[in-house]
């Protein structure tokens, strides 16, 4: 019985097609090309082996497969991974967004029931800040770092703008703002992206 790699070439592509959504075109035209590919080098390379020997004939064929992935991965995956990374940052950022927003949501529940916003997020001697702050701490800890879950999601800075390098990428940072008794007037809420700060700052105040 004589062997044929078509049905297998059927099978792969039907499961690449289910694992990557291939429409049935793209699934024949990826089937095809090493057919193809191999057609067209069997004539010359068949040239060749007469005159430099079959393995050599082949050394060649694998030195123009090596240099065709090679220039393919230079034009097509290389540019494809950048983009795939660029889609991934800015997933990520739109969490860290997301999480900025709970932050404020917080912070602004605490001003309307202390009539003011705190000055740190942590604990202090105080009971009614040891109060708000834990609820506030209850919010905080839900929240995760989308570039790296090991690194807290929050941040603390006296001053603003912050200085993103002393930060953690996908970290939120608090800023109080009118600091003045042990109280603060309003407050900034910045994120740290991949590169620098986000372009998107929360602010909020009496």
């Amino acid at each position: 019985t004589s062997l044929s790699l078509v049905p297998d070439a059927d099978v792969e592509g039907a499961f690449i097609g289910e694992a990557f959504a291939l429409s049935p075109a793209q699934k024949g035209f990826m089937i095809s090309v090493p057919i193809l590919a191999g057609a067209l080098m069997r004539f010359p390379l068949g040239v060749l082996s007469q005159y430099i020997g079959r393995k050599n004939a082949a050394m060649v064929e694998m030195a123009l497969i090596i240099a065709a992935l090679a220039i393919s991965s230079l034009f097509f995956i290389i540019p494809q991974y950048r983009l795939y990374n660029m889609q991934v940052n800015l997933a990520r950022e739109s969490i860290v967004k997301n999480n900025m927003r709970q932050l404020r949501v917080a912070l602004d529940q605490i001003a309307v029931e202390y009539d003011s916003y705190p000055v740190s997020l942590k604990p202090s001697n105080s009971e009614d800040e040891e109060q708000y702050l834990r609820y506030i701490f209850s919010v905080t800890r839900q929240l995760r770092n989308p570039f790296d879950q090991r690194d807290p999601a929050v941040g603390e800075a006296e001053f603003e703008p912050p200085d993103w390098k002393a930060f953690k990428p996908g970290q939120i940072v608090y800023v109080p703002l009118d600091v003045s008794e042990g109280r603060a007037a309003g407050c900034a809420i910045y994120g740290v992206g991949k590169k620098g700060l986000l372009k998107e700052v929360l602010r909020s105040g009496f």
